[in-house]
């Protein structure tokens, strides 16, 4: 018998959505008590990233029930973390990994992907203009096509070369018109940007930052189990995208612990591919563990939205 319990109100209500985007937007400008271009920009794109997250769901149905919870967690993570309110290379590369995991997933076992490849590598193209590792992302994208997605033929394999390079070409064609190649020379180089590895790359980042993360990863790591025990629940075509998830939050997690370097950016990549595992596990569980569970988690972030936009230097 399914209880009715408060996280599954929360989960299916059509209220949550427009709750937590309406919180969200107070909370975006409530702290910065004045207009700022920087936080519109980044506003704007993390509503975009909210609508295609919801459009991700509703067409591939991650969640077997009815429910906008994988939108509302993205919500409240992104709007805990306040250091990326304002339009960075962090919140632009969230927005291009969201758009081009919503146009690989169409792909799903299709003859014609073509265009769907192509355009789903344009878009890690563009974001690794601000962030160049994300063309290591082309690489898996790649093995999602083959292994989970089962839509790779010779056509898509050119065109997802040729969809991620296109940005690179207009780039070159402007840089031959001004005769200065040094900055996309040195741009790719950044790739090979590699600090190493010790404890002194951690220790420059601010607690708050580093609160941010362990929560993410915590409830990710529990949605995340959850989904590898319960998969036969789900249909195929919901196991393989989640798995997508799954790998992605492992790769995102390895990368971070590697190169702290770039913490905002990951993080905030961190958060794309972590809310529907969160979400996944608040929606489909009902025990007394996981409402408990819920109610911890969200008043753990609500901290965090404390702590990151009120007391960002606030210390133990």
């Amino acid at each position: 018998m399914r209880h009715n319990r408060f996280q599954n109100h929360i989960s299916e209500s059509i209220f949550t959505l427009p709750f937590c985007a309406v919180t969200a937007t107070v909370l975006w400008w409530w702290p910065l008590g004045r207009f700022n271009i920087d936080y519109a920009l980044g506003w704007i794109l993390s509503a975009l990233c909210t609508y295609i997250i919801l459009e991700t769901n509703n067409s591939n149905f991650l969640i077997r029930i009815r429910t906008r919870m994988v939108s509302c967690v993205w919500l409240v993570i992104i709007t805990s973390l306040g250091f990326l309110h304002p339009i960075s290379n962090a919140s632009i590369a969230a927005f291009c990994l969201v758009v081009s995991l919503f146009l690989l997933f169409k792909t799903y076992q299709q003859r014609q992907t073509v265009g769907w490849v192509f355009h789903s590598f344009l878009f890690l193209g563009l974001g690794s203009l601000v962030f160049p590792q994300m063309l290591v992302l082309s690489f898996f994208h790649y093995w999602y096509l083959i292994v989970l997605l089962r839509a790779i033929s010779w056509r898509s394999f050119f065109a997802g070369i040729i969809g991620l390079l296109l940005p690179y070409w207009f780039w070159a064609a402007f840089c031959a018109l001004t005769d200065n190649f040094s900055p996309i020379i040195t741009h790719i180089l950044r790739i090979t940007e590699w600090h190493p590895i010790a404890i002194e790359n951690y220790l420059y980042l601010p607690q708050s930052w580093i609160a941010s993360w362990a929560v993410i990863t915590i409830t990710s790591i529990v949605g995340g189990l959850h989904f590898l025990v319960t998969y036969y629940n789900d249909n195929i075509k919901q196991r393989m995208l989640l798995y997508i998830y799954v790998f992605q939050t492992i790769l995102i997690q390895v990368f971070l612990l590697l190169q702290p370097q770039f913490f905002q950016t990951l993080v905030a990549l961190l958060a794309v591919c972590a809310s529907p595992l969160i979400a996944h596990f608040f929606a489909l569980t009902n025990t007394r563990f996981s409402n408990l569970f819920f109610c911890f988690t969200l008043l753990l972030f609500i901290g965090l939205t404390v702590w990151n936009l009120w007391m960002p230097t606030f210390v133990f």
